[in-house]
């Protein structure tokens, strides 16, 4: 008989079965429907079984969510990562890039090109 799982305090208050069908993001609803099979009394193998994920994972994402709460089981987004062109830099290339065009007849350039007139300009 396996050991029963350590549910956190307040795991009975959220209708997860809910809360994966109003989440947009994919990830969000495996985890949310994993929760609502364990209130349900699922274990955590036959929970992933039904949802073809490890129990392991299952238990990392319920550690968390007694670490952290429900916000816990979500998806955390990554930072945002500041450009290192300023933006006379990118007006710059845009309108090169342009006049490249409008000369050309194939449409394209490659990246030696690029760099002998990027050098000389």
């Amino acid at each position: 008989m396996p050991r029963p799982i350590k549910l956190p305090v307040d795991f009975d208050k959220y209708d997860y079965a809910g809360l994966s069908k109003k989440a947009s993001n994919h990830k969000n609803k495996v985890r949310l429907l994993a929760m609502s099979n364990i209130k349900d009394g699922m274990s955590l193998q036959d929970t992933g079984k039904v949802l073809k994920t490890p129990w392991k994972t299952i238990q990392t994402w319920l550690q968390n969510f007694r670490k952290y709460g429900i916000s816990g089981l979500y998806v955390k987004t990554t930072k945002y990562k500041p450009s290192k062109i300023t933006e006379e830099v990118k007006v710059w290339i845009s309108n090169f890039m342009k006049t490249l065009y409008s000369n050309q007849v194939g449409g394209s350039i490659t990246g030696k090109q690029l760099l002998c007139l990027v050098v000389v300009a």
